[in-house]
């Protein structure tokens, strides 16, 4: 199958357009062919949808010419699959645009929050599923799409994202993309110069409109009736519309029931606080582009540790980085202590992962790095499966994120770990007593 894929490869990439190749085909890993069926594994739910939906035809196509006989396609989603990388040719599709793009945009967009870096996740997949549809066909299913959540879940990210795929997508589009209190003060600035006009024009000449921070317009009835007729002139012309809030339409203080129903009409998509396999990857995303490596025990204690937003988690990365360039530190697991402290974080503790794995590494005698590496003398295994099994029973992770902090094992890895590890605790008294002292030591 190894080679089968491989050749598939070649055939795809030169048939399809480089960021469309980059983004959702070299992130695919082949599992196996039997029966005339190649199963291709991929990071999540909304990815596979999306490779169903534009790519089957051609996936079929090339793995029929690779292995030489009719082949089906089945996708199936491993989690444990880091998210899409970002994609240089599609940014550089953008940045080809040069001074054209920049004419087309009214406002500014963030040149680093494109699609190919936002990290796709059980909290946030509904909000990508709907703004990567807009972007292929704006104003033609989700109008207007409404993005809703907390401070830091990515709003801002996703909603410029929108807007540079638009431009790369559809090279005469105009794009409009400014925060509502920004929208409210050029009005201001209009009205006091008497050039309504053209401050109408301005934003109803716009393809795709995006606003953030809608929630500001509460309590302006002024701006609230601007916004209206441009929503409705914008609307009526066959134009996207895309908007994001801290809460739901309905939730937003002083809000006119008429904009209300019409921010409700089209997709509301929440954008939830990351899980914690959903931080890890944004952790090792950050970490990365900033030049550093962390390893899966660090990665673990800050996924672990911050569980709020993921501004918390891009300053914790930061903090490590600035001791680091200090110090000239490697990074430990009590330097990144050290940093989640100095941002008023914590250092793990409760049921997470990071305080079974401390647990288990002092009860049995062995590191935490060898509890996640890929050796298997008898007295590593026993730890590692001891602390699957505490995993498993004293926390909500799915297997497959046990498997992440595991070291990046896999899921039938897991499984095959935590039969053995059920079954030593019936068997074996001091295997179960052991097991039984970290759990007491945590508290359970």
């Amino acid at each position: 199958m190894v080679e089968v894929w491989r050749q598939a490869l070649r055939v795809l990439e030169q048939r399809l357009p480089a960021k469309d190749y980059a983004a959702w085909i070299a992130p695919m890993r082949a599992s196996g062919l039997a029966d005339g069926t190649a199963t291709l594994e991929v990071p999540n739910g909304f990815f596979r949808d999306w490779v169903r939906r534009y790519f089957m035809a051609q996936l079929t196509d090339a793995l029929t010419v690779s292995s030489g006989e009719p082949c089906r396609v089945s996708l199936v989603v491993n989690r444990e699959l880091s998210p899409p990388v970002a994609a240089p040719a599609a940014v550089e599709e953008v940045a080809r645009c040069g001074a054209p793009a920049a004419a087309r945009v009214v406002g500014r967009l963030v040149p680093e929050y494109t699609l190919e870096r936002f990290i796709v996740g059980a909290a946030n997949e509904l909000a990508v599923r709907g703004a990567v549809t807009i972007t292929m066909d704006p104003a033609r299913t989700y109008n207007p799409l409404f993005v809703y959540g907390g401070v830091g879940v990515g709003k801002t990210h996703l909603l410029n994202a929108v807007g540079h795929a638009v431009l790369a997508r559809h090279r005469r589009a105009r794009v409009g993309c400014l925060t509502a209190e920004n929208f409210v003060n050029a009005m201001i600035g209009s009205l006091k110069r008497d050039r309504m006009d053209a401050f109408r024009a301005r934003f109803r000449r716009t393809d795709v409109l995006i606003i953030d921070d809608i929630q500001f317009l509460g309590g302006k009835v002024r701006s609230q009736e601007e916004f209206f007729h441009t929503f409705n002139a914008l609307r009526d012309g066959g134009k996207q519309i895309v908007l994001a809030s801290d809460r739901p339409p309905q939730d937003i203080g002083d809000l006119e029931e008429c904009l209300q129903s019409r921010f409700g009409s089209g997709l509301l998509a929440p954008i939830a606080v990351p899980d914690e396999t959903l931080r890890a990857h944004l952790v090792v995303r950050k970490a990365a582009a900033l030049g550093l490596e962390l390893s899966g025990e660090v990665i673990d204690l800050i996924a672990t540790s911050v569980q709020g937003n993921v501004r918390q988690l891009e300053g914790v990365v930061n903090a490590i980085r600035a001791r680091c360039d200090v110090g000239a530190h490697p990074v430990t697991r009590a330097l990144a202590r050290a940093a989640l402290s100095g941002i008023g974080g914590h250092a793990g503790g409760g049921r997470t992962v990071a305080a079974i794995l401390d647990g288990v590494a002092g009860e049995f005698h062995v590191s935490v790095t060898e509890m996640t590496s890929p050796r298997r003398t008898a007295r590593i295994v026993e730890a590692r499966q001891a602390a699957i099994l505490l995993c498993r029973e004293m926390t909500d992770l799915s297997l497959e994120a046990i498997g992440v902090r595991m070291g990046g094992r896999d899921h039938s890895t897991v499984v095959y770990s935590l039969d053995r590890a059920v079954g030593r605790k019936e068997r074996e008294s001091a295997f179960r007593e052991r097991v039984d002292r970290v759990r007491r030591r945590m508290g359970e």
